[in-house]
């Protein structure tokens, strides 16, 4: 095969005659090569590497721990690793702590044996991540996996793989697309340079996009360098009016738009690793306390300007301090002329901005496959007073009766749509969950919607948290049941 072909056989086997099956079928094998560069490649991965895990799954079903009474599951176990007991790790501490707990309590090694019975695994592409609650899931999950996936010829070079909590000095570990570094943190890839005096609006575009942040960790960067392309694409337009867009792309920018570029580049240099856990429920090992009742607070912030809106989210855990982002997401609105049927007023865009918050809201309820039992409540974050007091003015009115009361509320049918919309997907989530307002100083999604280089610093942190620890004072929405 070349590189950019594939192929497909089969094989058929015959099974032996037995007395009680003299005439048995034939079993037919298809086997299919795909090439990793071709369309059908990302499937026919995602089709190999599914396999692979229901194998590993019914594996650990199957396993049982030695019969001897003297086995100490425990025993291999390390403990908390130095690099969680800096101050940056205090706002996940106990549930760091039960990942490495050595506790011999009958209790807990019962959890322990049924969470080793349970493969916690997820893939981007053909990145691999075997995770657990406890560091013993976490290896036995790896070691099983491991073992299916090599018996399918599946290998995994020793410089791909690697412990999050023990990373080498030399390792150029990556977790989708960014750099693991030696202390558990995040850190972007960045390879961009300035640009020269005469530079083109191609190759600011080439910089501009120079950032790769899936999860939205330094999503404030990428906003300003949103905005940075719209001025560019704007000052081009006014040096060259009635130009094609496909002669634009070689026309020299203005040295205001070049001197923006080369700035955020700068910044970008400066950007600062964020720590890669974030907890979104206490975990098995904390929830099943009796003896304190451990809680996991997901906080997620929105909020828009004239110019963006922005959602990032959040954990508060045990009332500890505020975590490092979990991830974010933005985008900058159309510029619209005046007098438009639809007008994207400012109250409208922090709908928009409110309406993205609930559709992550339920996402990562979703996606994190989260449960009531977990101790876990969602609290989405908003600045917009009057988008609030409209929920509560909806409250459990169908849209007949909503509507009917359009003129007295000034708003439009395309509002009432995006407010019954924001009631469906809060119903939709089965944990305790709320909207808060609270006020635009402490708003950790403000600089994104402004698109400003730089997110909220430690003092809006602890600000926000001191006002999460008295949430009554301040107007809250409940959705209730129709």
């Amino acid at each position: 095969m070349t590189p950019t072909s594939s192929a497909t056989c089969c094989t058929v086997l015959q099974p032996p005659s037995t007395p009680s099956r003299p005439r048995p079928r034939p079993i037919l094998v298809i086997w299919v090569t795909v090439a990793f560069g071709l369309a059908p490649s990302g499937g026919a991965l995602e089709l190999a590497t599914a396999h692979v895990a229901l194998e590993a799954e019914e594996v650990l079903s199957l396993l049982q721990p030695p019969p001897s009474r003297d086995y100490d599951p425990l025993k291999d176990c390390p403990a908390l690793p130095s690099i969680y007991h800096a101050t940056d790790y205090d706002y996940a501490r106990p549930a760091l702590e039960a990942c490495f707990s050595k506790v011999y309590d009958a209790r807990e090694v019962q959890l322990l044996r049924k969470l080793s019975s349970e493969l916690t695994w997820r893939d981007y592409v053909d990145d691999w991540a075997i995770m657990g609650h406890h560091f013993l899931q976490a290896v036995h999950g790896r070691t099983v996996l491991s073992s299916c996936a090599n018996s399918h010829k599946f290998t995994f070079p020793p410089s791909k793989c690697h412990e999050s909590w023990a990373i080498e000095a030399t390792s150029a570990a990556t977790v989708v697309g960014y750099i693991l570094t030696q202390d558990d943190c995040l850190r972007p890839k960045i390879s961009v340079e300035p640009l020269c005096s005469t530079a083109t609006k191609r190759m600011a575009s080439q910089v501009l996009a120079g950032l790769y942040d899936p999860l939205g960790k330094f999503l404030e960067a990428n906003m300003h360098a949103r905005l940075i392309w719209r001025k560019a694409v704007l000052s081009v337009k006014e040096s060259a009016p009635g130009e094609s867009s496909t002669a634009s792309w070689d026309r020299q920018l203005s040295p205001q738009v070049i001197n923006e570029v080369n700035d955020w580049v700068t910044q970008l240099h400066k950007l600062q690793p964020v720590p890669r856990y974030v907890p979104v429920r206490p975990g098995p090992l904390l929830e099943s306390n009796t003896e304190f009742n451990h809680a996991c607070e997901i906080l997620i912030s929105c909020d828009a300007s004239g110019v963006a809106w922005c959602v990032e989210t959040r954990s508060r855990l045990n009332c500890l301090p505020v975590s490092p982002r979990l991830r974010a997401r933005g985008g900058l609105f159309p510029q619209t002329t005046a007098g438009s049927d639809y007008a994207l007023t400012t109250p409208r865009k922090e709908l928009h901005a409110l309406h993205q918050a609930c559709k992550e809201a339920y996402s990562l309820y979703l996606s994190c496959n989260l449960a009531p039992s977990m101790g876990s409540r969602i609290t989405v974050l908003t600045d917009s007073l009057i988008n609030l007091q409209r929920l509560q003015w909806i409250g459990t009115k169908n849209e007949e009766e909503v509507l009917s009361g359009l003129r007295k509320r000034h708003m439009t049918v395309h509002d009432v749509d995006k407010l019954l919309s924001i009631r469906e997907l809060l119903l939709r989530v089965t944990l305790p969950i709320k909207v808060v307002h609270i006020p635009s100083e402490v708003n950790l999604a403000d600089p994104g919607s402004r698109c400003k280089p730089y997110g909220p610093d430690d003092s809006v942190l602890k600000l926000l948290a001191s006002i999460l620890d008295s949430p009554n004072q301040r107007p809250t929405y409940v959705p209730v049941s129709l």
